[in-house]
């Protein structure tokens, strides 16, 4: 007789228990950050917005300009001529600028204009205006710089330019040119190659003449000139300065060197005049 099998045991194990804790911080972890997005500057974006903008403010800017300018608001009160000239008065400026204030605001004055016009005076080398809110105009002059004078009142600038002015008490210290006014240009450039050499023995350029023939003459410390010639200019005056002090040294008691004529090829000429005394 044979014996039964017993069936076979299925034992069942339970999963193992979480902790209580475990399973709060489960529940209280914070969700993953989200993943952060590159932001790409745009140059052409920022153009296009930046070019609005400004169109928007000349906009505005140009409908205020054209409205004051239309309806001659902001009467004009003042005109202030900024600084002090040698060779311009503010009269003058004045009588300039009159005509271009009537009927006119601050923003229908014509300033393109008025400066066009004072830039006419006689030594006045260029001019600008500001106008000031919110009833002032300010003027300020640039005069030109004189460089040398004209027996007739004519002054030379140191651009090459002429002018011609009213009061002279400011130029009676510039040098004297005797020539044509059309070769001024060349006067001057002369007058700056010789004086630096001149210099050299403390003598002062103070006369410069271009004959008809085309010699040149100096005038140095307002009485002795010096004929030149037309040619090999400079090393005739250094070798006429290196001879300068034995001149000087032989002149005739009371007597002062008046003329000088270097137009030798060797050597020079001079002669002497008496010298002129407040008591003769």
């Amino acid at each position: 007789m044979n014996a039964e099998t017993p069936p076979p045991v299925t034992e069942t194990i339970p999963p193992e228990a979480t902790p209580p804790e475990a399973e709060s911080q489960e529940e209280l972890s914070p969700p993953p950050p989200p993943k952060k997005r590159r932001v790409h500057f745009s140059w052409l974006r920022f153009l296009i917005v930046l070019g609005t903008l400004l169109s928007l403010l000349l906009i505005i800017y140009g409908c205020f300009f054209a409205y004051f300018a239309y309806t001659n608001s902001l009467p004009i009160q003042q005109v202030k001529v900024i600084g002090t000239y040698q060779y311009v008065n503010e009269e003058a400026i004045q009588k300039t600028v009159n005509p271009f204030l009537l009927g006119k605001g601050l923003f229908s004055f014509p300033e393109w204009q008025t400066e066009k016009a004072l830039e006419q005076l006689p030594g006045v080398a260029d001019a600008s205006i500001w106008r000031i809110y919110p009833d002032t105009i300010r003027i300020i002059l640039r005069e030109k710089s004189a460089a040398a004078r004209f027996p007739d009142g004519e002054l030379l600038a140191t651009d090459g330019s002429t002018f011609k002015i009213d009061n002279l008490a400011g130029a009676q210290n510039l040098p004297l040119l005797s020539g044509q006014v059309q070769y001024a240009k060349q006067m001057l450039a002369m007058y700056d190659s010789v004086s630096p050499i001149f210099a050299t023995l403390n003598l002062n350029v103070t006369g410069l003449g271009l004959a008809e023939n085309g010699d040149w003459s100096v005038q140095v410390n307002d009485q002795t000139w010096i004929v030149l010639g037309k040619s090999d200019l400079q090393n005739r005056v250094i070798n006429f300065l290196t001879d300068y002090p034995v001149l000087m040294k032989s002149a005739p008691e009371g007597q002062t060197l008046a003329n000088v004529d270097l137009r030798y090829t060797h050597g020079f000429t001079a002669s002497w005049q008496k010298v002129l005394t407040s008591a003769s």
